[in-house]
């Protein structure tokens, strides 16, 4: 074939327009593979993340509500163990203990006559983290027995956990009672 018939084909309307059309369809496949497909990549692996994201949301809301589900329940429990640290302290506190003593001998008229503190025991058990240890103290006093009653039960009332020993109470006269007891309160 003649080069001038080809580019006289070439040349022609009908084939300008499917040469138009083939250039503007590669031209066009082109743009659509390294402009719009990143971006469409990038889009579905954005709503991928969203969806991750979601549901990690999810989860932390989940923990975040257990979380304050704890909180209530130990803010439930501050007051007891604040009552409970006071009842049985981590250290002996001799000078809390001599003072309830004293607290309850005032508020029901009762003077003392002795109040000793004879032994503090600080040795804990082998392989025990916690064990209890005594203070025990001895106390005598006479009074009358509506007076000896009242003393008791203020201490009974406190709230520093202790316990009576060895009481002995003897009549001394008409109303008065001689009384003595040992007196033991507990720490960890």
């Amino acid at each position: 074939m003649d080069t001038e018939k080809i580019v006289a084909i070439l040349q022609g309307k009908v084939n300008k327009d499917y040469t138009y059309n083939f250039f503007f369809f590669i031209l066009f496949a082109l743009f659509l593979f390294f402009a719009i497909r990143p971006n469409i990549v990038t889009a579905f692996s954005l709503q991928k993340d969203l969806q991750d994201l979601k549901f990690k949301h999810k989860e932390a809301e989940k923990k975040i509500l257990k979380i304050v589900t704890y909180q209530s329940v130990l803010q439930s429990y501050r007051d007891p163990i604040a009552s409970l640290n006071s009842a049985l302290p981590t250290s002996p506190k001799l000078a809390d203990i001599v003072q309830n003593v004293r607290d309850a001998s005032i508020e029901s008229n009762l003077t003392l006559e002795n109040l000793d503190i004879q032994s503090v025991e600080f040795i804990k058990k082998e392989n025990e983290e916690y064990a209890l240890m005594t203070i025990e103290a001895n106390i005598s006093s006479s009074s009358t027995k509506g007076t000896i009653d009242q003393f008791m039960n203020l201490l009974n009332d406190q709230l520093r956990l202790k316990t009576i020993d060895k009481l002995t109470i003897s009549k001394s006269g008409l109303d008065t009672y001689n009384f003595t007891m040992v007196l033991k309160s507990y720490f960890l």
